[in-house]
């Protein structure tokens, strides 16, 4: 325990020294260490992220293109000098004249960011905190977010991707929410259009909520206040403003979708009211054109109603990496209830019961926003897996109505259609930032 009353990190968490550099940091000892005997006291305490991280001059950063606008402020493609070397990073630039509180809530998100190290979350290099515009340093992923990634090679335009990127694909951002949930926290905002593909393929959990300007068209607001992102969201999000690893894992079964429809806007063609209502319902995507029916078996155990039945991060990297290492998924899907690669299988009676839509007791004002950063990080006393903003979006929800069908064909929605084969075509939509 620091003097300040906070308790110190482990060395192999932070990310400005190399353990293997100072022998004298290796280990378990429940002693503090000085690396180098440079320092006249321990500085590693939790809470303080800035002491944890290099820091850089705006002399340093040269600002090359903008990438695009966050909560905070732009996001630019930059290049560091240090040592002599140049290195390409991400600049997120807190805007000018922000408000105490904004900068409080930048410093907050350093603190939190910098606690994060996993080969699948983008992770944080520096800061520029002397003088503005405030920055943030993050490693650049040269080839953009998954979402554009996943567009540019769609078929038929495109060739498509080996079924085999795709798994990794799918692995990498598994794996990197795993991470996130061993360590208690919740992103809230997990879609293909926050993950960032590097050079080399791999795929990152990006920084959390830098897109939401750009991708305006996914996300709904609620009681002219909060942005939500209603496609990604299971019911009890929808409806009570909770937040939790479960319903992480609900939008990870959204963004497998994504990525097996090649970054088709999930249940295009409705507006977010009816969204809402859909999902209220249990009505949930059908399978994406030549879909393995492992993996959509393996989404709709994320879209499992109760919350309690969806699996772990942990059990979905486990299935993956078990295909990983079969060469590929097999050809059918393993016979579980609800687990059917068709369009509505056979429901159990357990199964209708989850299918009642949720019915809030009380409609009250929502307090809650994303308006920041989506990622939230809670204590292991009590649930340390929940994220409860304490609001429900009920008053802005309608009724469930009967549904009508917008596009008679290429609906990706769940119907009784059995046997029915459809065809998506895609329309260039510009205004939308994707395709319909």
């Amino acid at each position: 325990m620091a003097s300040n009353g906070r308790p110190c990190i482990e060395w192999s968490k932070q990310l400005y020294l190399k353990v293997s550099d100072y022998p004298e940091l290796a280990g378990r000892h429940s002693y503090c260490r000085n690396p180098g005997g440079v320092k006249s006291q321990p500085c590693n305490t939790r809470g303080n992220g800035v002491l944890r991280i290099p820091q850089y001059s705006l002399s340093q950063i040269k600002f090359l293109e903008e990438l695009g606008e966050g909560a905070f402020g732009k996001v630019y493609k930059g290049a560091l000098k240090k040592n002599g070397e140049t290195q390409y990073v991400a600049v997120k630039a807190l805007k000018e004249n922000a408000s105490a509180k904004t900068k409080a809530d930048f410093r907050r998100e350093i603190d939190l960011i910098s606690e994060l190290t996993h080969d699948n979350i983008v992770c944080i290099v520096g800061v520029a905190l002397r003088e503005e515009p405030l920055c943030m340093l993050f490693e650049f992923m040269a080839r953009g977010d998954l979402h554009e990634f996943l567009m540019g090679r769609a078929p038929p335009s495109g060739k498509g991707l080996p079924s085999m990127r795709l798994l990794n694909i799918a692995h990498n951002i598994a794996s990197g929410m795993q991470y996130l949930a061993s360590h208690h926290y919740v992103h809230r905002d997990l879609a293909a259009r926050n993950c960032l593909v590097s050079d080399d393929f791999v795929v990152k959990i990006s920084d959390f909520g830098l897109s939401r300007d750009i991708y305006s068209s996914d996300y709904y607001r609620v009681q002219s206040k909060s942005l939500l992102p209603v496609r990604w969201m299971p019911p009890e999000s929808i409806l009570y403003g909770k937040f939790t690893t479960e319903s992480d894992i609900w939008s990870y079964g959204v963004v497998l979708w994504e990525i097996y429809s090649y970054g088709l806007q999930p249940y295009y063609g409705y507006s977010n009211q009816e969204v809402i209502s859909m999902v209220r319902g249990g009505e949930l995507l059908a399978p994406p054109a030549a879909c393995p029916a492992p993996l959509y078996s393996l989404m709709r155990d994320c879209w499992r109603h109760a919350p309690q039945r969806r699996p772990a991060f942990e059990d979905i990297v486990t299935r993956i990496g078990d295909w990983i290492q079969m060469g590929g998924c097999p050809e059918t899907a393993p016979s579980e209830s609800g687990s059917s690669c068709g369009h509505r299988p056979t429901t159990s009676a357990k199964d209708l019961q989850e299918r009642v839509p949720l019915l809030p007791p009380h409609c009250s004002t929502s307090n809650g926003s994303l308006a920041t950063s989506s990622l939230k990080k809670f204590s292991t006393a009590g649930s340390s897996r929940a994220a409860d903003d304490n609001f429900s979006t009920c008053s802005e929800v309608p009724p469930l109505a009967p549904k009508t069908k917008k596009y008679s064909s290429g609906s990706l929605i769940d119907t009784d259609k059995i046997g029915t084969k459809e065809t998506v075509v895609r329309i260039p939509n510009k205004n939308c930032g994707n395709d319909i």
